[in-house]
């Protein structure tokens, strides 16, 4: 009868990136623009939830780089491609978010390895 409920860590800063990033949309909404505010505002969570996913590596300049550059990649998209401003379903938007947030981990974790492999092979000379 007096279950807990128990939030997972995880989703909830999930959640807490949605939140802190829905300015984006407002931002974009407010210029007539709910398309691409949406699309921003779902890179930006998306960005955030891949940023605490891997914040072990916030010490290593190349991580900084890495996240830099992936912006530098997605603001061009986000700005340029004509994103729908009619009501689009939830379901039919979070593949999109998931295949951005696939593509900025694998972008971290391809980076992470091509730097401790060059810096191991560093070590050996």
């Amino acid at each position: 009868m007096g279950e807990t409920v128990r939030v997972n860590k995880n989703s909830l800063w999930a959640l807490v990136g949605m939140v802190l990033t829905s300015p984006i949309f407002f931002y974009f909404e407010g210029r007539g623009d709910a398309g691409t505010g949406r699309a921003a505002w779902i890179c930006a969570g998306m960005f955030f939830i891949a940023m605490k996913m891997r914040w072990q590596y916030k010490d290593h300049a190349w991580y900084w780089i890495t996240i830099v550059c992936l912006l530098a990649v997605h603001i061009p998209l986000i700005m340029y491609v004509p994103w729908a401003d009619r009501w689009i379903p939830a379901v039919a938007i979070l593949p999109i978010g998931v295949v951005d947030l696939l593509v900025i981990l694998g972008s971290i974790s391809l980076v992470e390895k091509r730097t401790r492999s060059s810096s191991n092979s560093d070590a050996a000379v």
